[in-house]
């Protein structure tokens, strides 16, 4: 089974993503902290991370850079709700593999996803 991790610290968004992917039958966990996402990512398998990019201990870009020395191939999905065409760059330049803008569509999530986790089983 595909396990994702959601990092945000919005925890009603990280439960409804969590929900949807469940329901698609996806192993969804999630962390409200950057930092503690990061000790779950180096304890534990994961196919697909979907990040926030503005968290307060921790920023995405912060985080997937720390994520990268551990997890250099894990797919890395940023998802913000504040971005500019220079902000897409900067968050794909950090390492992150795509963006997804907030509120997150289901149907987008679901066929972003898919690329990553079907060619990236268990990293």
């Amino acid at each position: 089974m595909n396990k994702i991790l959601i990092i945000d610290d919005e925890k009603e968004i990280c439960e409804s993503i969590k929900m949807i992917l469940d329901y698609e039958g996806y192993d969804a966990n999630f962390s409200t902290s950057a930092i503690q996402g990061i000790k779950i990512l180096e304890e534990n398998s994961t196919s697909c991370l979907l990040l926030d990019i503005q968290m307060p201990e921790m920023n995405g870009i912060e985080a997937t850079k720390e994520i990268r020395k551990i997890r250099k191939n894990l797919p890395i999905i940023a998802q913000t709700a504040f971005i500019f065409e220079d902000d897409k760059d900067i968050i794909l330049e950090a390492g992150c593999d795509a963006c997804l803008i907030k509120p997150i569509r289901k149907e987008h999530l679901l066929t972003v996803m898919s690329g990553f986790v079907n060619s990236n089983q268990q990293t």
